[in-house]
């Protein structure tokens, strides 16, 4: 999470979501970290002094599919292209094992739609857990997402994260993927205006 004190606001930072846009341009405008760069416990969210009331709290939704590509994308394609980005040895574990067992985006999409209980890695959650883990008071599409920052700081985000190093002309979308990311994966992750 990151957090605008001047404005009393928090960014739920989702992965593949607008993370790195939010963040750089947040940082420079004295915005703080709050916990994990993916902080999804609901209680480290900061209230106003002497008060009860939380800060109010902004989520990034993005649509499921254009999701899951670029989850593919940043972990497997990365993995198998040698173009890793990762610092942590956790999470270069973590996309190396995912990379080894999905050679293409449809074994990639049968991953995330194993059982969410048996993917225990917050990266991979669906939207809807995001929703549920912090009860964002403002879900704003990640195509509103820059406008919104300008009206917040009186600026716009620079363009943070491509994937424009990578050679994405293997990734092929089948009728079955968009169904199973859709029906499965992310099932309940359809855009709530709050």
């Amino acid at each position: 999470m990151i957090v605008l004190d001047e404005n009393k606001i928090c960014f739920v930072s989702v992965p593949k979501n607008g993370t790195h846009t939010v963040y750089n341009h947040l940082e420079r405008r004295s915005g703080r970290r709050v916990g994990k760069y993916h902080e999804f416990r609901w209680w480290k969210i900061p209230r106003y002094l002497f008060a009860l009331k939380r800060y109010k709290t902004v989520m990034v939704w993005r649509d499921p599919v254009d999701r899951a590509v670029s989850l593919y994308k940043d972990i497997v394609l990365r993995e198998h292209q040698e173009k890793r980005k990762v610092v942590s040895r956790e999470s270069q574990e973590i996309h190396h094992k995912i990379a080894e067992m999905c050679d293409s985006f449809s074994e990639f999409v049968d991953y995330l739609c194993e059982d969410d209980e048996s993917v225990s890695n917050y990266l991979f959650k669906s939207q809807e857990w995001w929703v549920k883990k912090t009860s964002p008071d403002l879900i704003i599409k990640i195509e509103n997402l820059n406008s919104y920052l300008y009206e917040l700081t009186g600026e716009y985000p620079s363009i943070e994260h491509q994937s424009i190093d990578l050679d994405t002309s293997s990734i092929v979308i089948t009728d079955k993927d968009r169904f199973g990311i859709l029906n499965k994966w992310a099932k309940n992750d359809f855009f709530k205006s709050l």
